[in-house]
């Protein structure tokens, strides 16, 4: 799990960006290892875009999500689906099994929820500083890890797009649409 580098240091503390689906098992497989983790989750609980809501703002499946393949073949392997769960599990399905997976695994005591990291960089000694801040306050806290995990949807900022004055144009980001018929009556 821990790659040998021709840095010598101990790793001892890793900070993971996320608990969806990635997260929750990057937290308990360094766990497993002995690793002090600490995650960072920007929603109220664990899920990542599994997480359906409404307000725009956060990357989320469609209210009608279903995923693709089987329960059979769509589970962490130490920690198989329900035998009650459909054949090919809806969003609210996944977000309970993702839940229990947490839950199970005592993961909860790891993720700092409604946080956001706000700057992530490393220094000289390859220690990374993450910089966050629960999402009711202003302050901004830093901490040091030794490893960093991003297991987070990167959203597109749309300030590096350049658009001519006088063009008119629509731009529909996928964060902000959740329901189908919003684009029904749109061409592409």
């Amino acid at each position: 799990m821990v790659r040998r580098t021709k840095y010598k240091f101990d790793m001892k503390k890793v900070a993971v960006i996320g608990a969806g689906p990635s997260g929750i098992t990057a937290i308990k497989n360094f766990k497993d290892q002995g690793f002090e983790v600490i995650a960072f989750e920007r929603c109220s609980g664990v899920g990542g875009n599994w997480r359906y809501n409404d307000p725009s703002g956060h990357s989320s499946v469609f209210e009608t999500t279903h995923i693709i393949s089987s329960k059979y073949t769509s589970y962490y392997e130490d920690f198989p689906l329900p035998e009650n769960a459909s054949d090919y599990p809806s969003h609210k399905e996944l977000l309970e099994y993702f839940q229990a997976y947490t839950d199970h695994f005592d993961l909860d005591k790891n993720i700092k929820f409604n946080t956001e990291v706000v700057h992530c960089s490393q220094d000289n000694s390859h220690k990374w500083k993450v910089k966050w801040r629960e999402l009711n306050d202003t302050q901004v806290l830093e901490e040091e890890f030794d490893a960093l995990v991003v297991a987070m949807v990167i959203t597109m900022n749309l300030d590096i797009l350049t658009i001519q004055e006088n063009f008119q144009v629509s731009i529909y980001i996928l964060t902000n649409i959740k329901r189908l018929h919003l684009l029904q009556t749109k061409k592409f």
